[in-house]
């Protein structure tokens, strides 16, 4: 196995001494220096260790949800300075070990390193949620669009997205420029749905619904929405449309309609359809994520600590995802 130290100070060289000796697995001390740039260099398969030490406390929760939201990388923490006041918290955000200041006065053993293994192992293979809640009513749309046909029911993942305050901004900016404004939303929106085969559905210029092919085994659009939510800042200092202040609100949800093509969709009568034009138009906030119930089952293990209650909205428990600041 591979095993990335990073830390700043020699001790961990010691404790990893065993580890680095034994001929079954590489370590690599690296330091905190481009770190971001490193971690992607690294082969997904590497084991990352980070010493909490060398962060003052208030941005050790910061560091840890950064190492909570890599894909397909485990990490573990150093801690013998006994930083972490609440060591589940870690587990909840994806972590696979805990070096507390009783373990870190021993070297680091590859029997250690084996049972942490094994607890990986054991957390990958958890079975995926199935749905079952639509199997009588509507035929899951697929892995892709090539079985869907106009005129039959299906079960789609669903999402609604819509510009905050789009009234506002159209008698601010004038018609011209609001229109290449909303266009830029459509773009940005479109380089996150399109890999996943999103299919813009019934949309205006402010907005409107994305629908999406569903297996039954996952929701690719909630980590990909969740991303674009993480980085919503960033898109708008690269955006010279964006930066001027432009927010947005999305719901995600897994419901069952009649499919037509665009722009024949005027006369769908459809519960899902209503219910999450509902919880966008009139529950949720701006520049928020809303998930709902159905949806929920199937947000990523490493991101469900990142959604909290919102309550009932005409008779469906709905999430929000936290404010994320790294």
């Amino acid at each position: 196995m591979i095993v990335a130290v990073f830390s700043s100070l020699s001790d961990v060289h010691h404790f990893f001494s065993e580890l680095e000796a034994s001929m079954e697995h590489s370590v690599y001390f690296l330091g905190w220096e481009n770190y971001e740039d490193q971690l992607r260099k690294m082969p997904a398969e590497t084991l990352f260790y980070i010493d909490i030490r060398n962060f003052k406390k208030d941005k050790i929760s910061e560091l840890i949800e950064c190492f909570s939201l890599l894909e397909d990388k485990n990490y573990g923490v150093l801690d013998p300075d006994s930083l972490m006041h609440d060591v589940g918290r870690l587990f909840h955000n994806g972590a696979v070990d805990y070096i507390s200041n009783q373990v870190f006065e021993s070297p680091f053993s590859p029997i250690r390193l084996k049972i942490v293994n094994r607890y990986m192992l054991s957390r990958e293979s958890e079975s995926e949620p199935v749905l079952e809640i639509f199997d009588e009513k509507a035929e899951l749309s697929g892995e892709n669009w090539t079985s869907v046909v106009t005129g039959r029911n299906y079960t789609f993942g669903m999402l609604f997205a819509e510009v905050d305050d789009h009234q506002q901004w159209k008698l601010r900016l004038g018609s011209e420029k609001y229109e290449h404004f909303m266009r830029s939303f459509y773009n940005i929106l479109n380089s996150i749905v399109e890999p996943i085969m999103g299919r813009f559905w019934m949309w205006s210029d402010t907005g409107g619904i994305v629908l999406f092919p569903f297996d039954g085994k996952n929701c690719q659009i909630i980590k990909s929405a969740f991303q674009m939510f993480l980085n919503r800042h960033l898109i708008s200092s690269e955006n010279p449309d964006f930066d001027i202040g432009m927010t947005y609100h999305f719901v995600i949800h897994i419901g069952e309609t009649i499919y037509e093509d665009r722009g024949f969709t005027s006369e769908l009568i459809s519960d899902s359809v209503n219910s999450i034009f509902h919880i966008g138009n009139q529950f949720s906030e701006d520049d928020s994520l809303y998930l709902t119930e159905e949806a929920e089952r199937f947000i990523p293990l490493k991101l469900r600590e990142f959604f909290i209650d919102q309550g009932m909205f005409e008779n469906r428990h709905i999430k929000k995802m936290k404010k994320v600041h790294l």
